[in-house]
């Protein structure tokens, strides 16, 4: 009985640790959308590039169609805000950075796609979007959109991908797919 009661003492220890340790991951989440609004902004510069502009369209398409939520586009906007703009220190013209810092979202992107494929990105790993063919995407349905605590970079290693399609496909699903020719 002593044997148990130890392993019973240990056992309450690792569900506490488990408790504690999820409690703070769960403060350094962020509610970008909560019961259909948001109190957030996706932020772009006002001389924005075409892929900026590209990238924060799709963002916010995406989080509407998951959400029912419009979050506004506003150039240099201030407070709680999901930037998006090409980083000259991101040397891979398609490569991208997403990070959440003090409650924003921040996404750096190369010069080329790499603010679009870092929109594709957060919308395929972190709110479970699928483009799987151009006739069938995946967007799940919620009212509420909690994104965890993110730091997350990808630089591709091929900069061309051609790949034969008999359908005729959009640029989305181009995008979408990586594949720049």
């Amino acid at each position: 009985m002593h044997r148990y009661t130890h392993k019973s003492r240990w056992f309450s220890i690792s569900v506490i640790n488990c408790c504690f340790v999820l409690n703070l991951s769960a403060t350094n989440s962020i509610t970008l959308v909560s019961h259909g609004s948001s109190n957030y902004s996706i932020s772009i510069s006002a001389n924005a590039s075409a892929q900026e502009k590209k990238a924060g369209s799709l963002l916010q398409d995406y989080i509407q169609k998951i959400s029912g939520c419009t979050i506004p586009i506003v150039p240099n906007a201030n407070g709680n805000i999901v930037t998006i703009q090409i980083n000259p220190q991101i040397n891979n013209p398609d490569g991208f950075r997403i990070k959440t810092v003090n409650k924003n979202i921040i996404i750096d992107g190369g010069n080329r796609k790499g603010c679009i494929y870092a929109v594709i990105t957060l919308l395929e790993k972190y709110l479970g979007c699928h483009y799987y063919s151009s006739t069938f995407k995946n967007i799940p349905a919620t009212k509420n959109i909690v994104l965890p605590e993110i730091n997350f970079s990808d630089e591709p290693k091929n900069d061309c991908r051609i790949v034969n399609i008999s359908e005729k496909v959009d640029e989305e699903f181009i995008d979408w797919n990586r594949l720049n020719t």
